[in-house]
């Protein structure tokens, strides 16, 4: 082994404190750098459903939305001639 103990490894000739103290904050920020997105979407996700549960309970959400649309409404009967 490099190191003749683990005390030894832990304290690196009077080095170590700076080097774990250096591991310590890269896997810190590596692990927040993944949980905080993931929180940020986990929140948005249930905001998104809290959102839709809202409108679904006021009547917003209509279910005609759903069906298909008539364009013969819009007066678009879909001839492609023109009166030329």
């Amino acid at each position: 082994m490099y190191f003749e103990s683990i005390a030894a490894a832990m304290d690196m000739n009077g080095h170590g404190v700076y080097v774990w103290l250096a591991y310590a904050i890269t896997v810190s920020l590596l692990v927040w750098l993944f949980w905080a997105p993931a929180r940020q979407l986990r929140v948005r996700r249930l905001w998104l459903i809290a959102e839709e549960q809202r409108r679904l309970a006021s009547g917003l959400l209509r279910s005609d939305a759903t069906r298909p649309h008539d364009h013969a409404a819009d007066g678009l009967s879909g001839s492609t001639e023109s009166s030329g």
